[in-house]
């Protein structure tokens, strides 16, 4: 979609959906509290999505 200037804006198919994500099978959800680097290594690890890094990173640990 195009406003009058020609800047392309999102289309609301486009935009994430709304509301809390999807829930998980034997999934709870808990709050963690990070140190600014623990933050910025799970979210690096998970793409952006700091919980899928905790995730890896504890599957990673599990591996030994």
């Amino acid at each position: 979609m195009l406003k009058p200037d020609n800047a392309v804006i999102e289309t609301p198919s486009e935009k994430r959906p709304a509301g809390r994500p999807s829930e998980m099978t034997g999934g709870k959800r808990v709050n963690v509290y990070l140190d600014a680097t623990s933050l910025a290594t799970a979210a690096a690890l998970g793409d952006g999505n700091v919980s899928e890094g905790i995730r890896k990173a504890l599957e990673v640990a599990a591996r030994g």
